[in-house]
């Protein structure tokens, strides 16, 4: 943020000012932003558990996590520079809970993931039998459990972020 030239900064300012507005105002789809929501968190979700299970994408958890950790700092800083003090408030409800429940929640199936690929490379190369079914079906109830968790997490970040704007 503080790398931002001037115009940057302004036009940054202006365009969190006009989202807070047009929330306060009701000018803004709730149903598209909850459809929005939900297809972002499923496709982070899915991609996620697929690269974990997959050694190649190991790297690719890890990056989304630092990816968000300087969205929400950049979040953070944008608040404060556009409201001042009570920019903190205002950032603390654009970014939570949904957002912390998002990070713990792709934090807990990546390391679910690697652990089930080296579990699964380490029966391979000690020649063990794999149980498939058991562990498709393992790796369905994370997915689902994923699902759901980000679906709540979907409706959080859409309707209470709305309603505490709001009030």
């Amino acid at each position: 943020f503080f790398n931002l030239d001037v115009d940057s900064k302004v036009t940054l300012k202006k365009s969190i000012i006009e989202t807070v507005s047009f929330i306060k105002e009701g000018s803004i789809n709730i149903e598209d932003g909850l459809i929005n929501s939900i297809i972002k968190n499923v496709l982070i979700v899915s991609v996620v558990l697929i690269s974990s299970i997959i050694l190649i994408g190991i790297p690719i958890p890890f990056i989304y996590l630092i990816y968000k950790g300087i969205n929400i700092s950049m979040c953070f800083s944008s608040f404060i520079y556009a409201f001042g003090l009570k920019g903190i408030i205002n950032s603390l409800i654009f970014s939570f809970p949904y957002e912390l429940i998002n990070i713990i929640t792709i934090f807990i199936l990546s390391f679910i993931g690697l652990k089930l690929s080296f579990k699964l490379i380490d029966c391979i190369k000690n020649n063990l039998s794999i149980n498939i079914k058991r562990l498709y079906k393992k790796i369905f109830l994370i997915y689902a459990s994923s699902l759901i968790i980000a679906l709540i997490s979907s409706l959080l970040e859409v309707y209470l972020n709305t309603f505490l704007i709001k009030t």
